[in-house]
Parts: C-alpha cells; sequence; structure tokens
C-alpha cells in the first residue's frame, strides 16, 4: 500500500530472469524505435510510490541491458501515479531516454508538490490518457508524446524526430526507404508482465488497441 523505501535486496526480483533473457533478445532485433511499457516508472526516482527504483539493483540493470544491447530508438511508458507527466535521463546510449507516464483515466487527483529532477515540463493532474502518433511519411519521422484530457483534447506534448532517439553515429545517417502511414497508440496502465511485440512492419496492429504500427517493436 505504500510509501515504500528502496530495497536493495539482490535476490529481489521485477521481471525474473525469463523475461530479463526474452527483453534482451527483443531488444537485439533490428527495429527503429522501441517501445517499452512498464506499469510504474522507470526514471522518476524521487517519490516513495510503485517505482523501478524501488528495487535499484533491478533498475540498474534494465539500463546496462540497454547500453550493452546498444539499443536504438528507446521510448519508455509507464503509469500508476494518478498523474502525467514527462521524464527525460542521460543513462548512457548515445540519446536520451524519455519516459511517458499517464494515469488515470476514471480518477481526478489533488495538487500536490513532487520531486522529479527529471521532469520535462509540469504535471497533468486531472483523468487523462497518453497517445504517442508518429508520422512515418516524413524524412526524418516526427514522434509526438502526449498527454490528452478525457475530451481527447492535448494537455501536454513532446515533440522528437526520430533521429534524436540513435546514437550519434545513427544520427548522421538516415534511411532512403520510409514507410508512409501516420500511427498513433493510446497508452495508460499496463502491466509489468512482458509479451510478445507485435511484428516490426507496416501490416502489423497492436491487439490492445487495433491501431496501425509501423517500424516499431512494443515490449509489455
Amino acid at each position: 500500500s505504500g510509501p515504500y523505501l528502496p530495497k536493495d535486496d539482490p535476490d529481489a526480483t521485477m521481471l525474473g530472469e525469463a523475461q530479463w533473457k526474452w527483453l534482451a533478445k527483443q531488444l537485439r532485433q533490428p527495429a527503429r524505435l522501441r517501445i517499452i511499457a512498464s506499469s510504474i516508472q522507470l526514471i522518476s526516482n524521487e517519490h516513495r510510490w510503485e517505482k523501478w527504483g524501488n528495487l535499484p539493483r533491478e533498475r540498474e540493470r534494465l539500463f546496462d541491458l540497454l547500453r550493452t544491447t546498444k539499443a536504438n530508438g528507446v521510448i519508455v511508458i509507464s503509469g500508476d501515479r494518478h498523474t502525467a507527466e514527462f521524464s527525460k535521463m542521460d543513462i548512457g546510449l548515445g540519446y536520451p531516454l524519455y519516459d511517458l507516464t499517464s494515469s488515470s483515466l476514471n480518477q481526478r487527483h489533488v495538487w500536490r508538490s513532487e520531486l522529479n529532477p527529471h521532469r520535462l515540463g509540469s504535471v497533468y493532474y486531472d483523468e487523462n490518457f497518453g497517445v504517442i502518433s508518429i508520422d512515418w511519411s516524413e524524412a526524418d519521422p516526427t514522434i509526438r508524446l502526449q498527454i490528452r484530457d478525457m475530451k481527447g483534447r492535448i494537455a501536454i506534448q513532446q515533440r522528437h524526430r526520430l533521429s534524436e532517439l540513435q546514437p550519434l553515429i545513427l544520427q548522421r545517417s538516415t534511411s532512403r526507404s520510409m514507410p508512409t502511414s501516420v500511427t498513433s497508440q493510446t497508452c495508460s496502465r499496463s502491466s509489468n508482465q512482458l509479451c510478445r511485440p507485435t511484428k516490426s512492419n507496416s501490416s502489423s496492429n497492436a491487439a490492445t488497441a487495433g491501431v496501425r504500427l509501423s517500424s516499431a517493436r512494443w515490449m509489455i
């Protein structure tokens, strides 16, 4: 029920070995964009509620895995905070790691002051849901990370080019063949349990939302 204190126990696990092995395999698969869904925040680490930072060894293990696999194009989505915000952190990938937190769909939260040195912009306290919109028709696709209110209006937003989510060596080169579709994905609270990603092609659909994805690999 919380609040919680970090637990520096080498036997405490967030995912379990089978899921760690699966995730490592997926991160090594070719993909231009990788979306990792977690039910709790990965980057924000100062509050005393549910977060990866409650198991600091597991949090650092995930950061290490992203570095050792040299995974490009990683974005994290998370929830379970009853508020919405964007977080950004440099963990040594050669590009910044972003965490889009959206929650909740059915409960407005009262204002509170909560430290998050990695926060971008402001916190949104009303009911909300998250959207990731990707415009693959552009030479350097635009990725829009959005928090929307219950009428679908954009409350807060971050815009990035796909090249900004690549290691520096890859930012200097662009692909000559680009899919031509605009895609969006609604994201709110999800499970920490990992499952199979959708196929990385223009005809694959995310089973949870039935929307078109293109050149993106999902790790949920």
